[in-house]
């Protein structure tokens, strides 16, 4: 009963005594807008480099497996993909280069099989003497659909000729884009048998897994001799970058959270002076000093609490209209037009529980100023009195 008192106490003077602290409805007001930005900020981002990485890992897959053409682990490997229902993609990679008259561009080309799963970028069905590239490389290439050029691989060489580079004449049909820049521009896919005729064998040296893997399910095929990396080792630097995004933009609202939070603790102290001789009549009747601290610091915690829950509250009704009617607001050449939304758990925790943690703090180191010494309420008490 007591609690409540003292928490109704507190929320009439701050919100109708006649010389309610403005600059403590400020503060929470900011509260509120801290908690809301930085749940927003944090959806968005979240979303951008989610469809970042599903974009990436569909068009290279979760896992690179390397095997060694013609060995006989190449059967227990494919064996255990299809035993256990994985997407999966069999090819042979090259690199090497396109020639389309007297334009030459550095390519590397996938030599993918059709008998098993292709990625969603890729058409149902490659033909045989069918090459598949973005728009832009047939741009730097000078080439157009229904051209024929070569594919020329240095690295295999024909001795009988003077060690002449083998070349593959394919033809193409259609444009594909992956929508990622880096793939587009030096990548080509065609049908595996085009490649393994650069290499004058029916081998491949490629496994794309298309799933995730567990622990145990990586350890099982590791035992078959192959060497498996997964998408995040392949692209540490990229991983890095993302992390550091995350990380500056937790780093920058932080520090305006710490404003708002300075602003709290002048708040609480010009609060608290316009209000110490209720605390002073409090302590007269009889509840002791660190009672009234302890309250102070209660109430005052529940109200920053509160705040930040209604900030996120309000945040998590604007995120989820955000996600069903987000427009399309940036230009054509931007592969998400619109804003992709991912809500999740660490971010709301990030959300509340970090503006909540530093303002109650704040808070405590206020309230401690304040109630340190017994006799601030002697001298308070009578001083009334002369």
């Amino acid at each position: 009963m007591l609690k409540t008192n003292f928490l109704g106490f507190f929320v009439k003077y701050i919100f109708k005594a006649k010389t309610r602290q403005g600059l403590l409805l400020m503060a929470m007001a900011g509260l509120m807008l801290s908690s809301f930005s930085l749940l927003v900020v944090q959806s968005a981002l979240k979303g951008l480099q989610n469809n970042r990485l599903n974009r990436a890992k569909g068009v290279s897959g979760h896992y690179t497996i390397t095997v060694d053409p013609g060995k006989t682990h190449q059967e227990q490997l494919i064996s255990w993909l299809d035993n256990n229902s994985k997407r999966f993609t069999k090819e042979i990679e090259i690199e090497g280069l396109l020639r389309n008259q007297g334009h030459i561009v550095p390519v590397i080309i996938h030599g993918v099989s059709p008998d098993h799963y292709l990625p969603e970028f890729l058409p149902k069905k490659i033909l045989k003497q069918e090459i598949l590239f973005s728009s832009f490389l047939a741009h730097k290439l000078h080439a157009y659909l229904d051209d024929q050029i070569q594919f020329i691989s240095p690295s295999h060489t024909d001795t009988f000729f003077g060690d002449l580079p083998r070349h593959k004449s394919v033809l193409i049909k259609k444009y594909i884009n992956t929508n990622e820049p880096d793939i587009d521009e030096f990548h080509a896919w065609t049908h595996i048998r085009n490649t393994q005729s650069i290499l004058r064998k029916k081998v491949f040296n490629r496994v794309r897994v298309y799933d995730p893997l567990s622990l145990q399910e990586i350890k099982e095929l590791e035992k078959t001799n192959v060497t498996i990396k997964s998408w995040e080792e392949l692209n540490s630097t990229l991983v890095y970058a993302l992390a550091m995004e995350n990380n500056v933009t937790l780093f920058l609202f932080m520090t305006t959270v710490i404003l708002v939070v300075l602003t709290i603790a002048s708040g609480l102290s010009i609060f608290y002076s316009r209000i110490k001789q209720d605390f002073a009549s409090f302590w007269i009747l009889g509840m002791s000093l660190d009672k009234i601290k302890k309250m102070s610091s209660i109430n005052i915690t529940i109200i920053t609490i509160s705040s930040l829950f209604i900030g996120n509250l309000l945040a998590l009704g604007f995120l989820m209209l955000l996600k069903k009617y987000s427009p399309a607001v940036m230009p054509k050449m931007f592969v998400d037009r619109s804003l992709p939304i991912l809500i999740s758990f660490d971010s709301f925790v990030f959300s509340l529980i970090i503006p909540a943690v530093v303002t109650i703090i704040f808070s405590y180191l206020s309230n401690s100023r304040f109630f340190g010494k017994k006799e601030d309420f002697l001298q308070l008490i009578r001083s009334v009195g002369r």
